[in-house]
């Protein structure tokens, strides 16, 4: 389909604004998405250690309180008291286990465990704080001497934590993972108690710098040979630990300290421009398993593979893929657990939003973006339309115009001086400016002017042909009637005159009148037709005519004329007229520019392909 130049002035218009708006458009929401997603990860980022600083806070004023009552009058006395005593057999630990599963209140080793000063004074504590699920504490052999909650073992230095927290018998804080405790209690909102919670436990030495009487402390337990527990050893004048205390807190309360929030807090501008944007935050282990949720989208799973090794990689930062859906891109902080270096678990504090919320106001901005940029495109097209209207179509439309003028015969038709309607006022003005089309219309009018003198000149030559014609037929026709007659006289009258003579003038009379009536048909303006009439013609007749009738010329030349002809008959098909016509300005022109004396010959032969 062939289009018109209006088509591709309009498609190009179009090509022009759209094919740049699409590319810009998507290279600067491209780049839009990708800074608003840096930004919320950063964001998010801030959010997660700032909750991390928080719940870091929050466990360093557990370890506090719990140093503050271990420094309270009797805690010291009643560990010291304990580990006066010998340390018991395997065979008395094992039963002494059994007595204490067996063992309710009025029992004397249940009611020393959990009615004497220490025990009553933590139970305080934790009826006044719900978030301690349970407390215990033991002596330097590991024997249980107070404890808000009935354990499950009497004997606690065949426990991990306790081997750790005792570090033979330097002492070490311990912040242990979040595990099940069957003897812990949650915080309750009822009166029912439920034993059984989720916690993570706090692990402290007690120490104490009065002399323990000679007695050292011991960090081994003791085999199945051994009749004692842990060996009490002592280096003088150093800090001794003489107990341990562990200390569960409620995950619920770890939670509550890991709280949802907007990407950094109240009065961000993230925060005032996304009012419908929510984020989650929540606790991961360094596996990438969730520990707690809170916020929107408490039930996210375990995050990705990669982003585990983000974690692993960097303390704090952000990421953009987490592998849960809802909650791509992530900000995330590790949080430090104070006043224990030595504890194994490494927690993250996550933030999260999903991308689908984050880049909302991005396709927002791209929708008032593409109606600006249409609505700008459709005015500058009307705009540039018009102007390719006024200013390369209507001279293009000229140009066409004026060269049908000239096809007509118009040849005073000029471009420059072509006007048309210019505004609403009925004003006219020039079509062609000083541009390249101006510049056209100027060669245009050029070759008009010069087609013109062509024109007036072919027409002043044709004048002066038709005038020399009219003038020599005219000059010629009275000589040729009149030698004509004579020759026509003189053949009726003149017996002295040879006829044979007499016939050449005649014939050649005619043929002279032939001519004189071609031209006048020519200056008539009927044209001159070079039409062949064939016919049979006897060569050997032809040019014995000839022979005769040039016989005087080259007899005054002293010429000799050779002619040699195939043995007869000779004869051919052509046009008799032309065919002497040419053989007769041959012979003519040979004898002209022979020299005199001289040999001209004349062959005919007979040829099987002449071509």
């Amino acid at each position: 389909m062939r289009l018109g130049i209006r088509a591709k002035l309009v498609g190009t218009l179009l090509l022009a604004g759209l094919a740049p708006m699409c590319v810009t458009l998507g290279a600067a929401l491209y780049g839009l998405a990708r800074s608003r997603t840096a930004l919320i990860g950063q964001s998010l980022a801030a959010t997660a250690a700032q909750q991390a600083e928080h719940l870091s806070t929050a466990v360093a004023g557990q370890f506090d309180l719990i140093n503050q009552v271990n420094h309270l009058p009797d805690a010291a006395s009643v560990l010291e008291i304990s580990n006066r005593r010998p340390p018991p057999s395997v065979e008395e630990w094992r039963a002494l286990d059994r007595q204490w599963v067996l063992a309710g209140p009025g029992d004397a080793l249940f009611d020393g465990v959990m009615n004497n000063a220490l025990a009553r004074r933590w139970q305080a504590v934790r009826d006044r704080q719900p978030r301690f699920a349970e407390v215990m504490i033991t002596d330097a052999a590991g024997r249980l001497v107070a404890a808000t909650n009935k354990t499950s073992d009497y004997w606690q230095a065949d426990e991990d934590w306790w081997q750790r927290g005792w570090d033979n018998g330097r002492g070490r804080a311990i912040f242990e993972d979040i595990s099940y405790d069957e003897s812990a209690i949650a915080q309750q909102t009822g009166a029912t108690t439920r034993p059984g919670a989720l916690v993570a436990s706090l692990v402290l030495p007690i120490y104490s710098t009065a002399p323990l009487h000679g007695v050292a402390l011991a960090a081994t337990l003791p085999t199945t040979d051994e009749a004692a527990g842990p060996e009490l050893r002592l280096d003088d004048g150093s800090q001794r630990a003489i107990g341990i205390i562990k200390l569960s807190l409620d995950v619920r309360w770890l939670s509550g300290q890991v709280r949802a929030s907007s990407y950094a807090g109240g009065g961000n501008e993230v925060e005032d421009q996304n009012d419908d944007m929510h984020d989650s935050v929540w606790l991961v282990r360094e596996d990438g398993r969730q520990v707690t949720a809170v916020g929107r989208g408490a039930s996210a799973g375990t995050l990705s593979k990669a982003a585990v090794e983000a974690l692993g990689s960097a303390r704090s930062g952000s990421m953009r893929d987490s592998g849960i859906s809802g909650h791509e891109i992530l900000g995330f902080a590790a949080v430090a657990i104070p006043y224990a270096p030595g504890s194994s678990q490494r927690w993250y504090v996550v933030a999260s939003a999903s991308r689908e919320e984050a880049l909302r106001p991005v396709r927002k901005m791209t929708w008032v973006f593409s109606a600006l940029g249409a609505a700008f495109i459709g005015l500058s097209f009307l705009v540039g339309l018009y102007v390719a209207r006024r200013e390369i179509l209507r001279p293009i439309m000229a140009l066409g115009e004026g060269a049908r003028a000239i096809e007509k015969g118009n040849l005073s038709h000029r471009l420059r001086d072509t006007l048309a309607e210019h505004g609403s006022g009925g004003r006219r003005a020039k079509v062609f400016r000083h541009d390249e089309l101006g510049q056209l219309a100027t060669d245009f009018d050029r070759m008009a002017e010069q087609l013109g003198r062509n024109v007036h000149e072919l027409r002043e030559a044709d004048r002066v042909k038709n005038q020399f014609i009219d003038l020599a037929s005219h000059e010629l026709r009275t000589p040729v009637t009149y030698i004509l007659g004579i020759a026509q006289l003189a053949a009726k009258k003149a017996e002295a005159v040879s006829p044979e003579v007499l016939a050449k003038i005649s014939a050649k009379a005619q043929r002279l009148q032939h001519i004189v009536e071609n031209m006048f048909k020519l200056a008539g303006g009927g044209g001159y037709e070079n039409v062949l009439r064939p016919a049979p013609v006897d060569l050997d007749q032809l040019i014995g005519n000839l022979r005769n009738e040039f016989a005087p010329f080259v007899t005054a030349r002293q010429q000799t004329l050779d002619v040699s002809l195939p043995p007869g008959p000779n004869v051919i098909v052509a046009d008799p007229e032309k065919l002497d016509d040419i053989l007769e300005n041959l012979l003519a022109n040979a004898i002209r520019f022979s020299p005199d004396g001289g040999k001209v010959g004349l062959e005919v032969r007979r040829e099987d392909h002449i071509f």
